[in-house]
């Protein structure tokens, strides 16, 4: 299922025109699964919806962060448990910050 899911936000990115590439390492247990990525001006949607993929987590982008484009080159493999700090390290270095409400993740622009 993963599989299915990475290969269609590649697909989604590629038509975009924008390059990523994200190299799961699975393993027998869910702490044990591993992700490294290269994204290269990815639109903040499509970096949210590999990111929901990944944790589970509902996000929502706000008007005012939809045009932000992401760049982040993580070669290091880092556990999936990590994912969304990762995901929230990535937002600051854009200006960009996370505000939960509820089950859900608004991305906004950092104050």
């Amino acid at each position: 299922m993963r599989s299915i899911i990475f290969s269609f936000i590649l697909i989604a990115v590629f038509l975009c025109g924008t390059v990523c590439v994200v190299r799961p390492v699975l393993g027998k247990e869910k702490e044990a699964e591993r992700i490294s990525f290269d994204l290269d001006n990815v639109s903040v949607v499509i970096v949210a919806k590999l990111f929901s993929d990944l944790t589970g987590e509902n996000f929502v982008v706000s008007d005012k962060a939809r045009g932000a484009k992401i760049t982040a080159i993580m070669p290091e493999k880092t556990p999936l448990s990590e994912s969304l700090k990762t995901f929230e390290t990535i937002l600051d270095a854009n200006g960009l910050a996370m505000v939960r409400k509820g089950k859900m993740i608004q991305i906004v622009p950092a104050k």
